[in-house]
C-alpha cells in the first residue's frame, strides 16, 4: 500500500505536467499566437513540488536534483507575471524551502542513491546515457526560457524552448522505443505534437477575433484524418506482443495459421493435427501473411486484426460522409466508432468477424457509392467485398447488408438498374467466396452438409457450440459497449417522428433487425453483431446534432461521471481482488486518462465537440492499459504463456505434454513440444474426424472413456501433465496422477511431472 502511494504520487505529479501543457496549448489557440498563462506555471510548480517528494520518499536523488533548477525557474516566471505575491505567505516560503531542504538531507543521509543508479544492473550505460542526455535538454529548455524572459521582462517562450522541446521528445522517444517503452513514446509523442503546434503559431502568428472556446476540428480541418489514422494506429499497435494468444477462440484461430503456415497446406485447415473446416481459410491466410513477415507470435497473429479495425474507421469515415453529407460528421462518426468499447474489444484478440466486419462495411460503402453517384465499379467491388465475407464465415455475411440495404431502399436511396454489372459482380461474389467450398465438395460431397447444416443451420437453432445465452442478450451488450452514444441514438429512434425520416429508417434498419435476428440464435457471442456498431456511430452523431445544447450538456455530465467511476473502480480493483495485479504501467495510465478527461472538461473547446473528445480520450486510454493487464494477469485472461515458460525453464527434459480433458491450443502455440490430449467427456475434444484419412490423429486425443488404460501407459519420464486446477481428478485416474513426485500450480492449472 505505502508503495502505490508513493507511486501515485510521481504519477500525478506527471499527469500535471502533462495537463499543463494541454492548458498553454488552448490558451495559445484561443490568442492565435504563443502565451504563457500563469496557470501553466502554477501547475509546473506543484507537479514539480509533487516528483521532488516523490523522489525524497523513493530516496533517489537524481529525480531532486533534475527537478531543482526547474523548480526556481517556475518561481522566477510567476514572478515576473505577478502571481508569486498573490500566494499565500506560509505558502510561498514552504514551496521556496522544501525542495532545499529535502536535496540537502538526501546529500548529506543517503549518498548511495547516486551510485546505485549508475550501477543499475536493470539499463544499460550506453542507455542510461542516451536517456539523461534526452532529460538534461529538457532542463536546459527552462534555462533558455528563464534567459529569454530575464531579457523581456515578463515570461514568454521564446521559439528555442519548443525547438529543445522538440529535440528532446525526439531524444526520450528513441530512449522509450528501445526500452521497449510504449507509455514513455506515447507520452513524448503528445508532447512532441504540442511543441510542433507551438512552434507554428509561434513563426504563424494570425490575428484572431475574441472569442471564448475554440474548435479542435477546425484547427487541423486539413489534415485531420491522418492524424486521427496515425494516432489510432498507435495506440492498436502498442505492447500487441505483450501478451499471448488466449483460449479458446484465438489460440484456436492462431494455432491452426500456425499449422497451415508450417505444413504449406492453405486449402486443409487442421487444429492440432485434426481437420478443421469450421470455417472458410480467408482468416488464416491472412494471419499466414502476418507469421511470414514477423514471425509466429502473438503480433503476427493480431497484426492484419489491426490493419482491418483501421480500415473499418476510414470505411466508417466514407459512409458517413455520404449519409450525413459533412467532412465533419463523418469525422466525428470515425471518431465515435473508435471510441466504442465493442470495437476496441474485438481489436484485442483474432477471430473471424473482424474481418467479416470490414467486408460488410465495405460492401455498404461500395453499394452507397454505387446508388448515390453511378459509378458502377464499386457495383462490382460491393459483390467482390460480399464474395470475400462469404469466404471469411460462409452465409451470415449477407444479414447486415439485407437489412442495411432494406433500410436505404425505404429511405429512397435506389440506384439505377445495370443489369450487366449485376450479373458479372454476383459471377465475381460467386468465385470469390465459393471456389474453395466447390473444392472441397467435389473431393467429399459430405463437406457440403457438414458446413451448411452443422456449422450453420444447426449453429443457429440449437446449442451445439454451447454458447447458448438468454434472448435479450444481445440488445443488453449493444447498449451497453457503446454507452452513451447507443443510448443516444435509440431514444431519438424512438420517437416516431424520427423514424419517418429518412436517417432514421436508414439506422433504425441498419442496428435494430440485425439484433432482433441475432437473438433468436441459439448460439450467441458478442462479436455476432460487430457491424452493428458502425451504424451506432454514425447514427450517433446524426442524433447529437439533433440534440439541443442542454441536452448534449447533460449527456455529456452523464458522460463525465460515468468515465470517472469507471476509472476510480479500475484503481481500486486490485485492492479488492487480490488474484489482480496492476503494474505501474496502468496506474500511470489511469492517472493520466483521468487528467486529460479533467482538463479537457474546463478547457476552452466548444461545447458539442467535447463530449466526443472525451470518449475518445476514455476508450483510448483504456486501450493502452489492455496490454498491462494482460500481461501481468495471464491466468484471467486465459493466456498459458507462463506455463510454457516454466515448462522450457524447468522442465527442459519434457517430450510430451499430457492435457487432461481440456483443448489448448494456446500450449502447443507457444511451444514445439508433443501435445497428447486426453479426453474424458469435455464437448471440446470432441473432434470431427470424419474427414481424416487415416488414424494417425489417435496418437495425439487419446479417449480415455473407451481405453482408460492408456492413461498409465503415459505416465514416466518425460512426459507431464496439465489439468485445470478447478477441475477434480476423476477416481479411476487418480493413481495415474498420484504417480508423478511433484505439482506446480501456475495461472489456475496443475502441472504434474517427475
Amino acid at each position: 500500500m505505502e508503495y502505490a502511494l508513493i507511486l501515485g504520487l510521481g504519477m500525478i505529479a506527471q499527469a500535471l505536467f502533462s495537463a499543463r501543457f494541454i492548458i498553454q496549448l488552448t490558451k495559445s489557440e484561443l490568442a492565435g499566437k504563443v502565451v504563457s498563462p500563469a496557470l501553466f506555471w502554477k501547475l509546473s510548480l506543484l507537479a514539480s513540488l509533487l516528483l521532488i517528494i516523490y523522489g525524497f520518499l523513493r530516496n533517489d536523488i537524481v529525480i531532486i536534483g533534475g527537478q531543482i533548477i526547474s523548480y526556481y525557474i517556475y518561481i522566477r516566471n510567476l514572478q515576473l507575471k505577478n502571481e508569486w505575491k498573490r500566494i499565500v505567505f506560509p505558502l510561498r516560503y514552504s514551496f521556496l524551502f522544501i525542495p532545499l531542504f529535502l536535496l540537502l538531507f538526501l546529500i548529506f543521509f543517503s549518498l548511495e542513491s547516486l551510485n546505485g543508479l549508475l550501477h543499475n544492473p536493470e539499463i544499460p550505460l550506453y542507455l542510461l546515457t542516451y536517456g539523461s542526455i534526452g532529460q538534461l535538454v529538457f532542463t536546459l529548455r527552462f534555462v533558455v526560457q528563464w534567459a529569454h524572459s530575464e531579457k523581456k521582462h515578463e515570461s514568454a517562450f521564446p521559439a528555442s524552448f519548443w525547438f529543445i522541446s522538440l529535440a528532446g521528445a525526439i531524444i526520450i522517444i528513441g530512449y522509450g522505443i528501445m526500452r521497449k517503452d510504449a507509455v514513455l513514446v506515447i507520452g513524448h509523442l503528445f508532447g512532441a505534437l504540442v511543441y510542433s503546434r507551438n512552434l507554428f503559431l509561434h513563426f504563424f502568428q494570425k490575428q484572431v477575433p475574441k472569442r471564448e472556446s475554440f474548435s479542435i476540428l477546425a484547427q487541423i480541418k486539413h489534415y485531420r484524418l491522418i492524424i486521427f489514422t496515425a494516432f489510432v494506429a498507435i495506440v492498436l499497435f502498442a505492447n500487441l506482443n505483450d501478451w499471448s494468444v488466449t483460449e479458446s477462440t484465438e489460440a484456436r484461430y492462431a494455432q491452426v495459421s500456425k499449422e497451415m503456415f508450417e505444413s504449406g497446406d492453405y486449402l486443409h485447415p487442421t487444429l492440432m493435427g485434426i481437420k478443421h473446416y469450421h470455417k472458410p481459410p480467408l482468416t488464416y491466410w491472412i494471419t499466414v501473411a502476418g507469421y511470414k513477415l514477423f514471425g509466429v507470435n502473438a503480433f503476427g497473429a493480431r497484426f492484419f486484426l489491426q490493419v482491418a479495425v483501421i480500415l473499418q474507421i476510414l470505411i466508417v469515415y466514407g459512409i458517413a460522409k455520404l449519409l450525413l453529407k459533412s467532412k465533419k460528421l463523418a469525422f466525428l462518426s470515425a471518431v465515435i466508432y473508435f471510441a466504442l468499447p465493442g470495437v476496441i474489444m474485438s481489436s484485442r484478440a483474432l477471430t473471424t468477424d473482424v474481418y467479416l466486419t470490414t467486408f460488410v462495411l465495405l460492401s455498404v460503402l461500395s453499394w452507397l457509392r454505387f446508388a448515390i453517384h453511378g459509378q458502377k465499379l464499386y457495383l462490382l467491388l460491393f459483390y467482390f467485398s460480399l464474395g470475400l465475407g462469404f469466404f471469411t464465415k460462409g452465409p451470415v455475411v449477407f444479414i447486415f447488408p439485407f437489412f442495411i440495404l432494406t433500410g436505404l431502399y425505404f429511405a429512397g436511396i435506389r440506384p439505377q438498374k445495370h443489369l450487366y454489372y449485376h450479373l458479372f459482380g454476383v459471377f465475381i461474389m460467386l468465385i470469390a467466396g465459393l471456389s474453395w467450398f466447390v473444392y472441397l465438395y467435389v473431393i467429399d460431397n459430405r463437406f457440403l452438409d457438414y458446413f451448411l447444416i452443422r456449422h450453420t443451420v444447426e449453429r443457429f437453432t440449437t446449442d451445439v457450440f454451447k454458447r447458448t445465452e438468454p434472448w435479450w442478450y444481445f440488445p443488453v451488450v449493444v447498449v451497453a459497449s457503446s454507452f452513451p452514444w447507443g443510448v443516444i441514438l435509440f431514444t431519438r429512434l424512438v420517437r416516431f417522428r424520427n423514424l419517418r425520416s429518412i436517417k432514421g429508417i436508414i439506422f433504425f434498419m441498419w442496428v435494430v433487425p440485425p439484433i432482433l435476428f441475432f437473438s433468436l440464435s441459439s448460439s450467441k457471442l458478442m462479436l455476432y453483431v460487430l457491424p452493428v456498431y458502425a451504424g451506432v456511430a454514425i447514427g450517433a452523431i446524426w442524433a447529437w446534432t439533433r440534440l439541443k445544447q442542454s441536452q448534449k450538456n447533460l449527456w455529456g455530465n452523464i458522460q463525465f461521471i460515468f468515465h470517472l467511476i469507471v476509472l476510480a473502480g479500475l484503481t481500486t480493483v486490485p485492492f479488492f481482488e487480490s488474484e489482480l495485479s496492476w503494474s505501474k504501467h496502468v496506474y500511470f495510465l489511469l492517472i493520466m486518462t483521468s487528467s486529460v478527461l479533467i482538463v479537457l472538461r474546463f478547457t476552452p473547446i466548444v461545447s458539442r465537440e467535447k463530449p466526443i473528445w472525451a470518449a475518445a480520450v476514455f476508450m483510448y486510454g483504456l486501450t493502452l492499459i489492455m496490454p498491462y493487464i494482460f500481461e501481468y494477469n495471464p491466468g484471467k485472461v486465459k493466456d498459458t504463456r507462463r506455463i510454457v515458460e516454466y515448462i522450457d525453464n524447468q522442465l527442459p527434459d519434457t517430450k510430451n505434454i499430457l492435457i487432461f480433458d481440456r483443448r489448448l491450443p494456446s500450449i502447443q502455440f507457444n511451444s514445439d513440444y508433443n501435445i497428447i490430449s486426453l479426453y474424458a467427456g469435455e464437448y471440446t475434444l470432441a473432434r470431427e474426424v470424419q474427414f481424416e484419412k487415416d488414424h494417425q490423429w489417435q496418437n495425439n486425443l487419446i479417449n480415455l472413456l473407451e481405453k482408460p488404460e492408456r492413461i498409465n501407459e503415459l505416465i514416466k519420464p518425460g512426459n507431464i501433465m496439465i489439468i485445470r486446477s478447478s477441475k477434480a481428478i476423476p477416481e479411476d485416474f487418480e493413481e495415474a496422477f498420484n504417480a508423478f513426485k511433484y505439482r506446480k500450480n501456475i495461472d489456475r492449472y496443475d502441472i504434474y511431472h517427475f
